[in-house]
């Protein structure tokens, strides 16, 4: 009788440079080389002759759970399970290996690495990571998967990729499927491109990583660095910049307008409300510059609905009195409402990190909702610039946004901005908020 090989995989959890890929997705998930570590991981243990696979995940689970499925897609039976922390390697076989009499120990091992090039994980530092990730562009094992061929000493190019005859590829080099190389461009050496990537005429990429769906603009120079969509990542010192210019790097996964359009009845509230308001916010403005303060506050927000979540992904400046009290501190962002950029009432714009934060089918749903300058937790009398306060009345706010709730909403966080009144409680609402 044959037996069954069995495996169990964890998840890695945090690593010391892997925060700014994690905003984005749990790190096994992360695409290398057009496919995912876990992906990776997966069809090295099929093809080592493994059957079963157990797949523990304490980073967003349900994630995890969403791309390998059952394992159909490479023959296994994989089981993905939910654990509150990244297990060590022998708490989990003593958990979770259930073995018969005379069964060989199941193999465990953590998805942070590419076990065919190196037994060295990644994210111990950038430079590290991208030296790991160039030594598998001459992998034979990794190189020549999918529709990856060579084309000249050490190039591997999909054949579902768009070359210009007059680009110039020097190794070595990996381009991944439907990624354009456009006329006079230059690519490598020392470079991977990732599916999705388009690199624009007489741009160049030299010693660079360019993740999925990213544009690298025309004459742009990309080097020593990772740019994915509008952030470019240094190597040598980790310095982040975001590239706010278009022309020069773009997030091609990023939606050019919101799926909701701010209605003309809302923009012009918005602009009554500036305008009632002016007199409060203008002496508050005044008396900033005769103290010498700053006159406006800013926080880096992203705007919903986001193409993805991650420290390259595009933010906005939102700007806050300085020195207002209560809810007209939020006067700057009626004029983003008036150009459509927000809504009246929604929840909350949030930071990165605070995106980063959100977990499960409630962060899914801030971020699928309109961002507002009024929220649900504001015309509670909670703070709504806190996110553990506000969790609660989004998830309600998210399931139950009727005319007639954001109407109660607008009515009372208008009645504070304007007089500053201590609010009352005619707000009525279910005495329940939904479980998080």
């Amino acid at each position: 009788m044959n037996e069954v090989m069995k495996a169990i995989l964890i998840c890695p959890e945090h690593r010391l440079t892997g925060g700014v890929f994690q905003r984005m997705k749990p790190l096994a998930l992360m695409p290398i080389l057009g496919r995912t570590l876990l992906d990776h991981t997966l069809a090295r243990l099929k093809r080592q002759g493994y059957m079963e696979v157990l797949v523990l995940a304490s980073d967003r689970p349900e994630q995890v759970r969403e791309s390998v499925g059952g394992g159909e897609a490479w023959g296994l039976e994989v089981e993905v399970i939910a654990t509150p922390n990244e297990l060590a390697a022998d708490v989990a076989e003593s958990q979770f290996s259930v073995r018969r009499a005379n069964e060989p120990r199941p193999l465990v091992m953590v998805v942070d690495g590419l076990p065919e090039v190196s037994e060295k994980p990644l994210w111990r530092t950038n430079f590290a990571t991208f030296e790991l990730l160039m030594s598998a562009v001459s992998s034979p094992e990794l190189s020549p998967l999918m529709t990856m061929r060579a084309i000249g000493p050490d190039v591997w190019v999909s054949s579902k990729a768009r070359i210009s005859p007059t680009a110039e590829i020097t190794g070595p080099v990996w381009i991944g499927p439907h990624a354009t190389i456009s006329s006079g461009a230059k690519v490598g050496p020392n470079s991977i491109v990732e599916g999705g990537a388009f690199v624009d005429k007489r741009a160049r990429v030299e010693s660079a990583w360019v993740g999925p769906a990213t544009y690298a603009g025309a004459g742009t120079a990309i080097g020593e660095s990772f740019a994915w969509g509008n952030g470019l990542l240094n190597l040598t010192d980790g310095s982040f910049l975001e590239v706010k210019d278009d022309f020069l790097l773009k997030d091609l996964a990023r939606p050019s307008r919101s799926r909701r359009s701010v209605s003309w009845v809302e923009r012009v509230l918005a602009f009554l409300l500036m305008l009632l308001s002016f007199p409060k916010a203008g002496w508050v403005m005044l008396r900033s510059w005769m103290r010498r303060e700053a006159v406006f506050d800013d926080k880096r927000v992203i705007l919903p609905p986001p193409g993805r979540v991650d420290a390259f992904s595009r933010t906005h400046n939102l700007l806050r009195l300085n020195g207002a009290e209560g809810l007209l501190g939020r006067w700057p962002e009626l004029w983003r409402v008036c150009r459509g950029e927000l809504a009246l009432v929604g929840n909350r714009p949030l930071s990165a990190e605070e995106v980063t934060a959100l977990r499960g089918p409630v962060g899914q749903l801030w971020l699928e909702s309109p961002a507002g300058v009024f929220s649900l937790a504001d015309a509670e009398g909670a703070d709504g610039e806190s996110l553990s306060e506000s969790l609660a009345h989004a998830a309600y706010f998210t399931t139950q946004r009727t005319l007639a709730l954001r109407w109660r909403i607008l009515r009372r966080c208008a009645q504070s901005f304007l007089f500053a009144e201590r609010q009352t409680q005619d707000l009525t609402l279910s005495p329940t908020y939904p479980t998080i």
